[in-house]
């Protein structure tokens, strides 16, 4: 089965930020899939733009620059907090690696 618009979609995968040696930040097992009705705007576009076309049992791999998935950072909407809060360090992630299967 093809995905297309209405249809429902499962899926299992890896999103890592900033490329693929990048440690990953989210996981996606086949035991609690992400489930979701393709086409109704319930996931990120770019993430559909995508998946468009592939079929169950495909195997996936793509690369989503953050401004395409999230939209420009808005800087009056950062919140200042503590530096003793937590650290940070490094460049704000600009790519998110998704890989993984439709099921």
């Amino acid at each position: 089965m093809k995905i297309e618009k209405n249809k429902v979609v499962t899926l299992i995968y890896d999103l890592r930020v900033d490329g693929e040696t990048a440690e990953i930040v989210e996981q996606v097992p086949k035991e609690n899939p992400l489930v979701f009705i393709f086409g109704t705007d319930s996931m990120l576009p770019k993430f559909e733009e995508n998946l468009s076309g592939l079929k169950v049992g495909d195997n996936f791999k793509f690369k989503i620059d953050c401004a395409d998935a999230y939209g420009e950072a808005a800087d009056d909407a950062v919140v200042d907090l503590p530096k003793d809060t937590f650290a940070v360090d490094g460049e704000i992630d600009n790519e998110m690696l998704i890989e993984g299967n439709v099921i």
